[in-house]
């Protein structure tokens, strides 16, 4: 867009202003009369990028080229349509993951060892998802504490909830209101 249209218009304007002020300038002109120039000048150049931008609006309208052809489609630059892997079939396409062309150099540890109290760099980094499934330390024991702590959680909720709740019931409440007489 830029090539095609504005680019070119600001050479244009830019040559016409040079050479209207080369010949403003020859005749050695007043003050009154640069000003008067100037302020043409500058509404000329105003009046063109509004002119610009009303064509661009209508050229880009609805994401189609509609300039020469209505509803020209755009379309999607090459590289980006060899990269998904585009091609005339109507089915949809997923795109898939595309591997970094470059591995991170800063490698940071993913694995601690409990033992020693350290992070182990030997081990799988982030970059490495596969290897941390195998290298899981997780045991029994940590169930068990799992649902243990569940299990008393939940028994204290209920014990708490039923003393609360002997604890607001009022002897009267099991009485009736009187009706209001008319």
């Amino acid at each position: 867009m830029s090539l095609q249209y504005v680019f070119p218009l600001r050479d244009q304007l830019e040559a016409a202003i040079d050479t209207q002020r080369l010949v403003l300038e020859a005749s050695h002109p007043t003050n009154e009369a640069l000003a008067t120039w100037q302020v043409g000048a500058q509404e000329t150049v105003v009046s063109q990028w509004w002119e610009l931008a009303d064509f661009l609006v209508m050229a880009y309208n609805d994401n189609n080229f509609n300039a020469h052809t209505v509803g020209g489609s755009i379309g999607y630059p090459v590289e980006f349509a060899n990269m998904i892997g585009f091609n005339q079939d109507v089915h949809p396409i997923f795109v898939g993951r595309v591997a970094p062309s470059h591995v991170d150099a800063n490698h940071l540890p993913s694995v601690f060892d409990r033992q020693n109290n350290e992070w182990d760099m030997s081990g799988p980094t982030a970059a490495e998802p596969q290897f941390l499934a195998e290298h899981d330390r997780s045991s029994v024991g940590t169930w068990v504490v799992t649902v243990v702590a569940c299990f008393a959680t939940t028994s204290f909720a209920f014990v708490a909830g039923r003393k609360f709740e002997k604890a607001s019931v009022d002897a009267k409440a099991d009485a009736f209101l009187p009706l209001a007489s008319s």
